[in-house]
Protein backbone atom coordinates (compact mmCIF):
# COMPACT_ATOMS: atom_id res chain seq x y z
CA UNK A 1 0.00 0.00 0.00
CA UNK A 2 2.92 2.25 0.96
CA UNK A 3 4.05 2.10 -2.57
CA UNK A 4 1.16 1.84 -4.64
CA UNK A 5 -0.15 5.42 -2.81
CA UNK A 6 2.40 7.18 -4.06
CA UNK A 7 2.10 5.37 -7.50
CA UNK A 8 -1.65 7.14 -7.85
CA UNK A 9 -0.89 10.20 -6.49
CA UNK A 10 2.32 10.92 -8.23
CA UNK A 11 2.31 9.19 -11.62
CA UNK A 12 -1.32 9.72 -12.17
CA UNK A 13 -3.10 12.01 -10.26
CA UNK A 14 -0.64 14.75 -10.34
CA UNK A 15 0.00 14.43 -14.22
CA UNK A 16 -3.48 14.83 -14.62
CA UNK A 17 -3.59 18.30 -12.26
CA UNK A 18 -2.35 20.71 -14.62
CA UNK A 19 -5.29 20.02 -17.02
CA UNK A 20 -8.18 20.22 -14.68
CA UNK A 21 -6.30 23.50 -13.15
CA UNK A 22 -6.76 25.07 -16.70
CA UNK A 23 -10.33 23.86 -17.29
CA UNK A 24 -11.96 25.19 -13.85
CA UNK A 25 -9.19 28.57 -13.91
CA UNK A 26 -10.59 29.04 -17.46
CA UNK A 27 -14.20 28.56 -16.99
CA UNK A 28 -16.89 30.37 -19.70
CA UNK A 29 -14.23 30.30 -22.06
CA UNK A 30 -14.00 26.41 -22.83
CA UNK A 31 -15.37 24.83 -25.63
CA UNK A 32 -17.67 21.79 -24.94
CA UNK A 33 -14.58 19.88 -25.84
CA UNK A 34 -12.37 21.51 -23.50
CA UNK A 35 -15.18 21.57 -20.47
CA UNK A 36 -15.51 17.99 -20.53
CA UNK A 37 -12.13 16.83 -20.78
CA UNK A 38 -10.88 19.24 -17.66
CA UNK A 39 -14.07 17.64 -16.06
CA UNK A 40 -13.29 14.59 -16.65
CA UNK A 41 -9.49 14.84 -15.92
CA UNK A 42 -10.71 16.47 -12.59
CA UNK A 43 -13.03 13.61 -11.35
CA UNK A 44 -10.34 11.39 -12.30
CA UNK A 45 -7.22 13.46 -10.45
CA UNK A 46 -9.83 13.24 -7.82
CA UNK A 47 -10.10 9.09 -7.42
CA UNK A 48 -6.85 8.66 -7.74
CA UNK A 49 -5.66 11.57 -5.55
CA UNK A 50 -8.20 10.01 -2.97
CA UNK A 51 -7.21 6.66 -3.31
CA UNK A 52 -3.41 6.86 -3.43
CA UNK A 53 -3.98 8.91 0.31
CA UNK A 54 -6.23 6.38 1.97
CA UNK A 55 -3.47 3.76 0.33
CA UNK A 56 -0.57 5.64 2.07
CA UNK A 57 -2.56 5.96 5.26
CA UNK A 58 -3.38 2.28 5.75
CA UNK A 59 0.08 1.26 4.63
CA UNK A 60 1.90 3.51 7.17
CA UNK A 61 -0.41 2.29 9.80
CA UNK A 62 0.32 -1.44 9.11
CA UNK A 63 3.80 -0.42 10.01
CA UNK A 64 3.06 0.01 13.39
CA UNK A 65 0.74 -2.85 13.48
CA UNK A 66 -2.41 -0.24 13.55
CA UNK A 67 -5.52 -1.38 11.52
CA UNK A 68 -7.29 1.23 10.10
CA UNK A 69 -10.61 0.95 8.67
CA UNK A 70 -11.16 0.36 5.00
CA UNK A 71 -11.91 4.51 3.45
CA UNK A 72 -12.24 3.73 -0.60
CA UNK A 73 -13.57 0.84 -2.48
CA UNK A 74 -13.62 1.86 -6.06
CA UNK A 75 -16.53 4.16 -5.91
CA UNK A 76 -16.96 4.46 -9.34
CA UNK A 77 -18.11 0.72 -9.56
CA UNK A 78 -21.02 1.91 -7.59
CA UNK A 79 -24.72 0.94 -9.48
CA UNK A 80 -26.19 3.70 -7.72
CA UNK A 81 -25.29 7.16 -5.78
CA UNK A 82 -26.34 5.58 -2.61
CA UNK A 83 -23.48 2.91 -3.04
CA UNK A 84 -21.31 5.37 -4.43
CA UNK A 85 -21.05 6.74 -0.81
CA UNK A 86 -20.70 3.52 0.89
CA UNK A 87 -17.50 3.33 -1.31
CA UNK A 88 -16.05 6.96 -1.25
CA UNK A 89 -14.57 7.99 2.29
CA UNK A 90 -16.11 5.59 3.82
CA UNK A 91 -15.34 6.58 7.07
CA UNK A 92 -16.50 9.72 6.72
CA UNK A 93 -19.78 8.44 5.22
CA UNK A 94 -20.61 6.28 8.32
CA UNK A 95 -19.41 9.17 10.86
CA UNK A 96 -22.71 11.04 9.13
CA UNK A 97 -24.76 8.28 9.27
CA UNK A 98 -24.43 7.78 12.60
CA UNK A 99 -24.10 11.17 14.32
CA UNK A 100 -25.96 13.14 11.87
CA UNK A 101 -29.07 11.50 9.80
CA UNK A 102 -29.87 8.58 12.93
CA UNK A 103 -30.37 11.57 15.18
CA UNK A 104 -32.05 13.60 12.96
CA UNK A 105 -34.32 10.67 11.52
CA UNK A 106 -34.71 9.84 15.72
CA UNK A 107 -36.13 13.39 16.30
CA UNK A 108 -38.03 12.97 13.37
CA UNK A 109 -39.99 9.62 14.23
CA UNK A 110 -40.53 10.73 17.91
CA UNK A 111 -42.53 14.11 16.91
CA UNK A 112 -44.29 11.86 14.75
CA UNK A 113 -45.04 9.31 16.84
CA UNK A 114 -46.38 11.85 19.66
CA UNK A 115 -48.68 13.38 17.09
CA UNK A 116 -49.95 10.27 16.69
CA UNK A 117 -48.62 9.68 13.00
CA UNK A 118 -47.48 6.53 12.00
CA UNK A 119 -43.51 5.85 11.15
CA UNK A 120 -44.08 1.85 9.60
CA UNK A 121 -42.74 1.08 6.61
CA UNK A 122 -46.48 1.68 5.06
CA UNK A 123 -45.89 5.31 6.13
CA UNK A 124 -42.52 5.50 4.18
CA UNK A 125 -44.90 5.22 0.79
CA UNK A 126 -47.03 8.15 1.63
CA UNK A 127 -45.76 11.68 0.66
CA UNK A 128 -45.49 13.25 4.05
CA UNK A 129 -44.19 9.97 5.38
CA UNK A 130 -41.84 10.04 2.81
CA UNK A 131 -40.81 14.13 3.30
CA UNK A 132 -40.65 13.82 6.94
CA UNK A 133 -38.55 10.55 7.31
CA UNK A 134 -36.31 10.45 4.51
CA UNK A 135 -36.07 13.52 2.21
CA UNK A 136 -36.53 16.25 5.46
CA UNK A 137 -33.03 13.95 7.23
CA UNK A 138 -30.93 13.24 3.78
CA UNK A 139 -31.13 16.88 2.33
CA UNK A 140 -30.19 18.69 6.26
CA UNK A 141 -27.06 15.79 6.74
CA UNK A 142 -25.54 16.25 3.01
CA UNK A 143 -26.09 20.18 3.52
CA UNK A 144 -23.95 19.39 6.49
CA UNK A 145 -21.63 17.60 4.70
CA UNK A 146 -21.00 19.92 2.03
CA UNK A 147 -20.42 22.79 4.79
CA UNK A 148 -17.91 20.20 6.13
CA UNK A 149 -15.85 20.24 2.79
CA UNK A 150 -15.82 24.27 2.77
CA UNK A 151 -17.32 27.30 3.58
CA UNK A 152 -18.42 28.59 0.16
CA UNK A 153 -22.11 28.20 -1.24
CA UNK A 154 -20.97 26.01 -3.75
CA UNK A 155 -20.01 23.18 -1.20
CA UNK A 156 -23.64 23.26 0.45
CA UNK A 157 -24.79 23.16 -3.31
CA UNK A 158 -22.58 20.49 -3.90
CA UNK A 159 -24.20 18.55 -0.75
CA UNK A 160 -28.18 19.15 -1.46
CA UNK A 161 -26.89 17.85 -5.39
CA UNK A 162 -26.22 14.55 -3.41
CA UNK A 163 -28.94 15.04 -1.50
CA UNK A 164 -31.42 15.08 -4.53
CA UNK A 165 -29.87 12.00 -5.96
CA UNK A 166 -29.69 9.85 -2.36
CA UNK A 167 -33.69 11.21 -1.92
CA UNK A 168 -34.37 10.04 -5.52
CA UNK A 169 -32.56 6.93 -4.93
CA UNK A 170 -34.82 6.12 -1.54
CA UNK A 171 -37.47 6.61 -3.48
CA UNK A 172 -36.96 4.59 -6.46
CA UNK A 173 -36.17 1.35 -4.20
CA UNK A 174 -39.67 -0.24 -3.84
CA UNK A 175 -40.42 -0.41 -7.54
CA UNK A 176 -40.22 -3.40 -9.50
CA UNK A 177 -37.08 -3.56 -11.09
CA UNK A 178 -33.79 -5.08 -9.48
CA UNK A 179 -30.65 -3.99 -9.84
CA UNK A 180 -27.89 -5.94 -10.41
CA UNK A 181 -25.93 -7.01 -7.42
CA UNK A 182 -22.11 -5.77 -6.75
CA UNK A 183 -20.27 -9.50 -6.82
CA UNK A 184 -16.42 -8.10 -6.06
CA UNK A 185 -15.40 -9.63 -9.64
CA UNK A 186 -15.41 -7.24 -12.16
CA UNK A 187 -15.43 -10.41 -15.07
CA UNK A 188 -19.06 -10.56 -13.72
CA UNK A 189 -20.08 -7.17 -14.26
CA UNK A 190 -22.20 -6.66 -17.60
CA UNK A 191 -23.67 -4.41 -19.86
CA UNK A 192 -26.65 -3.73 -17.63
CA UNK A 193 -24.02 -2.84 -14.58
CA UNK A 194 -21.74 -0.68 -17.12
CA UNK A 195 -25.05 1.57 -17.99
CA UNK A 196 -25.82 1.97 -14.36
CA UNK A 197 -21.70 3.35 -13.73
CA UNK A 198 -22.34 5.33 -16.56
CA UNK A 199 -25.06 6.85 -14.76
CA UNK A 200 -23.30 6.81 -11.85
CA UNK A 201 -20.64 8.43 -13.23
CA UNK A 202 -22.05 11.45 -14.78
CA UNK A 203 -24.08 11.87 -11.58
CA UNK A 204 -21.07 12.72 -9.32
CA UNK A 205 -19.22 14.42 -12.27
CA UNK A 206 -21.64 16.95 -12.58
CA UNK A 207 -21.96 17.56 -8.50
CA UNK A 208 -17.67 17.85 -8.67
CA UNK A 209 -18.39 21.36 -11.06
CA UNK A 210 -19.67 22.89 -7.98
CA UNK A 211 -17.28 20.88 -5.56
CA UNK A 212 -13.96 21.81 -7.38
CA UNK A 213 -15.40 25.86 -8.47
CA UNK A 214 -13.98 28.63 -7.00
CA UNK A 215 -17.53 30.26 -6.68
CA UNK A 216 -21.73 29.78 -8.09
CA UNK A 217 -20.79 31.75 -10.81
CA UNK A 218 -17.88 29.85 -12.08
CA UNK A 219 -19.54 26.69 -11.88
CA UNK A 220 -22.31 27.89 -13.57
CA UNK A 221 -20.04 28.90 -16.40
CA UNK A 222 -18.62 26.12 -16.57
CA UNK A 223 -22.02 24.28 -17.03
CA UNK A 224 -23.03 26.32 -19.79
CA UNK A 225 -19.60 25.66 -21.62
CA UNK A 226 -19.92 21.83 -21.02
CA UNK A 227 -23.67 22.59 -22.97
CA UNK A 228 -21.60 24.75 -25.92
CA UNK A 229 -22.00 28.42 -25.42
CA UNK A 230 -18.36 28.76 -27.18
CA UNK A 231 -18.60 25.47 -29.39
CA UNK A 232 -18.23 22.11 -29.54
CA UNK A 233 -14.57 22.52 -30.12
CA UNK A 234 -12.31 19.92 -31.82
CA UNK A 235 -11.23 16.25 -30.86
CA UNK A 236 -7.60 17.36 -30.23
CA UNK A 237 -9.26 19.45 -27.18
CA UNK A 238 -10.92 16.80 -25.99
CA UNK A 239 -7.97 14.37 -26.39
CA UNK A 240 -6.19 16.85 -23.88
CA UNK A 241 -8.04 14.32 -21.17
CA UNK A 242 -6.36 11.54 -22.74
CA UNK A 243 -4.92 9.61 -19.86
CA UNK A 244 -8.36 10.32 -17.86
CA UNK A 245 -9.98 8.49 -20.47
CA UNK A 246 -7.82 5.91 -20.63
CA UNK A 247 -8.21 5.05 -16.66
CA UNK A 248 -12.55 4.35 -17.43
CA UNK A 249 -11.18 0.31 -17.81
CA UNK A 250 -9.11 0.72 -14.49
CA UNK A 251 -11.74 2.15 -12.43
CA UNK A 252 -14.40 0.09 -13.60
CA UNK A 253 -12.93 -3.32 -14.03
CA UNK A 254 -9.56 -3.72 -12.79
CA UNK A 255 -9.59 -4.83 -8.68
CA UNK A 256 -8.28 -2.02 -6.25
CA UNK A 257 -5.24 -2.20 -3.62
CA UNK A 258 -7.50 -4.23 -0.89
CA UNK A 259 -8.18 -6.95 -3.94
CA UNK A 260 -4.50 -7.07 -5.61
CA UNK A 261 -3.64 -7.95 -1.24
CA UNK A 262 -6.36 -10.38 -0.93
CA UNK A 263 -8.29 -7.88 1.35
CA UNK A 264 -11.47 -7.60 -0.40
CA UNK A 265 -14.95 -8.55 0.82
CA UNK A 266 -15.64 -12.66 0.47
CA UNK A 267 -18.65 -14.59 0.41
CA UNK A 268 -21.58 -13.21 2.17
CA UNK A 269 -20.09 -10.16 2.63
CA UNK A 270 -17.95 -10.91 5.40
CA UNK A 271 -13.98 -9.15 5.33
CA UNK A 272 -11.26 -11.53 4.41
CA UNK A 273 -8.77 -12.20 6.93
CA UNK A 274 -11.06 -12.76 9.88
CA UNK A 275 -11.75 -15.75 12.12
CA UNK A 276 -14.82 -16.14 10.27
CA UNK A 277 -13.94 -17.15 6.60
CA UNK A 278 -10.60 -18.54 5.28
CA UNK A 279 -7.84 -16.70 3.15
CA UNK A 280 -8.62 -18.85 0.14
CA UNK A 281 -12.32 -18.36 0.02
CA UNK A 282 -11.59 -15.03 -0.90
CA UNK A 283 -8.77 -15.61 -3.09
CA UNK A 284 -10.42 -18.12 -5.03
CA UNK A 285 -12.93 -15.54 -5.99
CA UNK A 286 -10.06 -13.18 -7.39
CA UNK A 287 -7.19 -14.87 -9.53
CA UNK A 288 -5.37 -11.50 -9.06
CA UNK A 289 -5.48 -11.68 -5.67
CA UNK A 290 -4.27 -15.46 -5.32
CA UNK A 291 -1.04 -14.88 -7.47
CA UNK A 292 -0.71 -11.92 -5.55
CA UNK A 293 -0.47 -12.98 -2.03
CA UNK A 294 2.71 -14.93 -2.74
CA UNK A 295 6.17 -13.28 -3.10
CA UNK A 296 7.57 -13.41 -6.16
CA UNK A 297 10.69 -12.23 -8.35
CA UNK A 298 8.44 -10.67 -11.00
CA UNK A 299 6.36 -8.46 -8.47
CA UNK A 300 9.76 -7.31 -6.95
CA UNK A 301 10.79 -5.95 -9.97
CA UNK A 302 6.96 -4.25 -10.55
CA UNK A 303 7.55 -2.72 -6.95
CA UNK A 304 10.85 -1.62 -7.34
CA UNK A 305 10.30 -0.17 -10.80
CA UNK A 306 7.36 1.83 -9.29
CA UNK A 307 9.25 3.55 -6.62
CA UNK A 308 11.85 4.03 -8.41
CA UNK A 309 9.20 5.76 -10.88
CA UNK A 310 7.73 7.56 -8.19
CA UNK A 311 11.11 9.14 -7.11
CA UNK A 312 12.15 10.58 -10.72
CA UNK A 313 8.77 11.83 -10.63
CA UNK A 314 9.26 13.87 -7.56
CA UNK A 315 9.92 17.13 -9.47
CA UNK A 316 7.00 19.21 -8.10
CA UNK A 317 5.24 19.47 -4.97
CA UNK A 318 1.16 19.21 -5.55
CA UNK A 319 -0.65 18.52 -2.27
CA UNK A 320 -3.21 16.17 -1.72
CA UNK A 321 -6.78 17.14 -3.03
CA UNK A 322 -7.99 15.96 0.41
CA UNK A 323 -5.59 17.53 2.93
CA UNK A 324 -7.54 20.32 2.90
CA UNK A 325 -10.72 18.71 4.25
Amino acid sequence: MVRNGPGKKVLIADRLAPTAEIAFHHAGELSTANAWAGLIVYSMQLYFDFSGYSDMALGLARIFSIRFPLNFDSPYKATSVTEYWQRWHMTLTRYITLYLYNPILLSVQRRRVARGKKISRKALVTVSGFTAMVTYPTMVTMALTGIWHGAGLQFIVFGLIHGVYLTANQAWRPLPPARPQYSGAAAARGSGALCHDDRVYLQVSFALIFFRSESMGSAFALIADLFGRHGAGTMDELMAGGLAFALFPVVWFFPNTQQILGQETGPGGIACRTRHVRRQSCTRANPVSRASLAPEFGWAVVMAVLFFAVLANLDSPVRFLYFQF
